[in-house]
C-alpha cells in the first residue's frame, strides 16, 4: 500500500484513514480498492468539477471490493459531469463483497445524461456488495438509463436502512432510490425527491425503483412526485415503475401524486407475477390507459392486505385499485386477497377497470378509517392478536386511514442523566440512589411530569426536585428496590419520563456493580 500523509491518513493492516486531501487519491489508485477505508472527518468536494473527482472503481473486471466506512460522516458537494460513455457515481463499480456504510453525500449534483450506463450519486453499479445507513441529502442527478438517487443499478447485493432526497431526471429507467434492481434486495428505506423520465418510448419512473426483476423490496416508502411520458409503455409508478417479475413487495406505501400516459399506479406502474402484501398507496394517480389506485397493470400478481385511496383519472381501463388485471384465454390471473380502495374519493370508478373481484373491496371514507374493517378481513393490527401477533397496521390516535405501526411512534427526547454512584458495592451501606436529569437545550425542566419518572421503566423515584435556574431535574432511588433489579458487573440503567404534553424522554447511564465479600473477592466480571 502506498505511503500517506500521516497529518491526514493512517496506514494500518489495509487500513486508510481517510481525511480531506486524501478523498480524492482512492480513485487514482486501483490497488487500493480492496483495502478499508476510514473516512475520519467530514469532507467538501466543491473543488472539483467536470470530471477532475477520480471515481472509485472500474467496470467488472477491476471494481472497489473494499469497505468504506463512513463513520457517521459526510462529502458535500460531490459533482461530476460525464463527457463520454461509462459508470458515473462516486463509486462507479462495486462489486462482490465489498461494503459502503454510515456515509451521507450531501448537494451532490451529478450528469451523465450522455452515458448509456447507470448513473448514481453514491454507486453507479453495485453487484453483490452491501450499502448501508447511506444517505443523499438534497441535490439533482441527471441520466440516460437506470438513474437513482443512491444507486444507478443493483445486481444482487443489498441496500439497507438509506434513503434519498435528490431530484432525479432520466431519459429512460429513473428510480428515487435505486434506478434498476434485479434479484437483490431493499429493506428500510425511503425517497422523498422529484422522479421523472422523459422519452417517450419506454420510460419507466418510480418514486422508489424504476425497474425492478425477482427483488425484494421490505418496510420501504417514496412519497416525491412521479412523471412518465412513455405512450409505448411508460411505466410509471408511485414506488415502483415496473416489476418484469416475481418481486416481492411487502410493508410499503408510496404517498406522491404519479402522472404518465399508460400503466400508471399509486404504488406499482406494472407488476408480473409480483407478490404485494400489507402496503397502500395515498397519491393522486392520473394518466391515459391502464390507470390505477394501487397498480395500473397487473399481469398473473398475487396482491393481499393492500389499499388505495388517492384520486384515480383516466381514460380506458382505469379503476380506483387496479386499472387492468390482464387475463390469458378468458381467466384473470391475478388473485387478490381482502383488498380495499375509497369509494367516497372515487365515486365514478370501479375497483378494477376492466373486470370485477369480491376481494377488491369497495368501502366509503368513514369505513375505511374504522379499525374494525380491516380486522374483520383478518387484517393484523396492534393490540389485537386474532390476526397475528406481527402488529403490521394501526390507525393513529383512532383517527385517519390506516398505515404501518412505526408511524404513530415517536422516538423518545434523549436526555443526559447521571447516575451516582458511579460504583455500587452491594455490601456497603447507604440509602439512596440519586439521578439527575438533563433535557436539551429546546426544552424546559419545568415542563417534566415528575410522577412519570421511573428507573428501569419499574422503579418510582422516592423524591423528586426540579432546578429551574440550572435546568437540571433530580431525583432519588430506594437503594434497596434498584439493588433487586441488578446484576454484578457493568450495567446500563434506563431512566424515562413524559413531558407534561405526553412526550416521552429516555436516557441512559453506566454503574459498574459489585459484589464485594468480607475477604475483598469480586464475582463481578473485570
Amino acid at each position: 500500500m502506498r505511503k500517506v500523509d500521516l497529518a491526514l491518513a493512517i496506514a494500518i493492516v489495509a487500513v486508510v484513514f481517510v481525511g480531506n486531501t486524501l478523498a480524492n487519491e482512492i480513485g487514482g489508485e486501483p490497488n487500493d480498492w480492496d483495502a478499508h477505508f476510514v473516512l475520519i472527518n467530514d469532507i467538501d468536494l466543491s473543488g472539483y468539477t467536470g470530471t477532475e473527482f477520480n471515481l472509485i472503481g472500474y467496470y467488472f473486471s477491476n471494481p472497489f471490493i473494499g469497505v468504506f466506512e463512513g463513520n457517521g460522516h459526510s462529502i458535500s458537494n460531490f459533482t461530476y459531469t460525464a463527457t463520454e460513455v461509462g459508470y458515473v457515481g462516486l463509486f462507479a463499480y462495486v462489486g462482490y463483497e465489498a461494503i459502503i456504510k454510515n456515509l451521507t453525500l450531501i448537494n451532490p449534483n451529478v450528469d451523465g445524461a450522455i452515458c448509456e450506463r447507470p448513473v448514481g450519486a453514491l454507486v453507479s453499479y453495485l453487484e453483490h456488495g452491501t450499502i448501508y445507513n447511506c444517505n443523499i441529502e438534497g441535490g439533482n442527478i441527471f441520466g440516460n438509463n437506470n438513474t437513482g438517487g443512491l444507486v444507478g443499478s443493483q445486481y444482487y447485493g443489498l441496500v439497507s436502512g438509506c434513503h434519498a432526497t435528490c431530484n432525479i431526471l432520466s431519459s429512460t429507467l429513473a428510480g428515487g432510490l435505486v434506478g434498476r434492481v434485479r434479484y437483490g434486495t431493499i429493506l428500510n428505506c425511503y425517497a422523498t425527491g422529484d422522479v421523472e423520465s422523459t422519452i417517450d418510448d419506454r420510460g419507466m419512473a418510480g418514486g422508489l425503483v424504476a425497474y425492478t426483476l425477482r427483488a425484494t423490496i421490505l418496510d420501504c416508502y417514496a412519497t416525491g412526485t412521479v412523471k412518465g411520458k412513455g405512450t409505448v409503455s411508460g411505466d410509471t409508478g408511485g414506488l415502483i415503475g415496473f416489476d418484469y417479475q416475481y418481486t416481492v413487495i411487502s410493508n410499503c406505501y408510496a404517498s406522491g401524486a404519479v402522472t404518465g400516459e399508460n400503466r400508471i399506479g399509486g404504488l406499482l406502474g406494472r407488476g408480473r407475477h409480483s407478490t404485494i402484501s400489507n402496503c397502500y398507496a395515498r397519491g393522486s394517480v392520473s394518466g391515459n390507459n391502464a390507470i390505477g389506485g394501487l397498480v395500473g397493470f397487473t399481469d398473473g400478481c398475487t396482491i393481499s392486505n393492500s389499499y388505495s385511496v388517492g384520486t384515480v383519472s383516466g381514460g380506458t381501463q382505469t379503476g380506483a385499485f387496479i386499472g387492468n388485471s390482464h387475463y390469458y384465454d378468458g381467466s384473470f390471473n391475478s388473485t387478490f386477497i381482502k383488498c380495499f380502495w375509497d369509494s367516497t374519493v372515487n365515486l365514478s370508478l370501479d375497483g378494477i377497470g376492466n373486470t370485477t373481484d369480491p376481494n377488491v373491496i369497495d368501502e366509503s371514507t368513514p369505513e375505511m378509517q374504522q379499525e374494525n374493517t380491516f380486522t374483520d378481513a383478518g387484517w393484523d393490527f396492534v393490540d389485537e392478536t386474532a390476526n397475528g401477533n406481527d402488529d403490521i397496521w394501526i390507525i393513529c390516535d383512532g383517527v385517519g386511514y390506516p398505515v404501518f405501526w412505526w408511524q404513530c411512534y415517536e422516538p423518545p427526547i434523549e436526555v443526559e442523566v447521571e447516575i451516582d454512584p458511579q460504583t455500587f458495592n452491594v455490601h456497603s451501606n447507604g440509602k439512596w440512589i440519586s439521578c439527575r436529569i438533563w433535557l436539551p437545550e429546546d426544552y424546559d425542566v419545568a415542563d417534566v411530569n415528575t410522577n412519570s419518572i421511573l428507573l428501569e421503566e419499574q422503579i418510582a423515584p422516592a423524591q423528586v426536585w426540579i432546578n429551574e435556574e440550572e435546568q437540571v431535574v433530580m431525583t432519588k432511588f430506594s437503594r434497596a428496590e434498584v439493588q433487586d433489579t441488578i446484576e454484578a458487573g457493568e450495567v446500563e440503567l434506563i431512566v424515562s419520563g413524559e413531558l407534561f404534553d405526553g412526550a416521552k424522554f429516555e436516557g441512559t447511564d453506566t454503574m459498574r456493580v459489585i459484589d464485594k465479600g468480607s475477604r475483598g473477592k469480586c464475582s463481578c466480571d473485570k
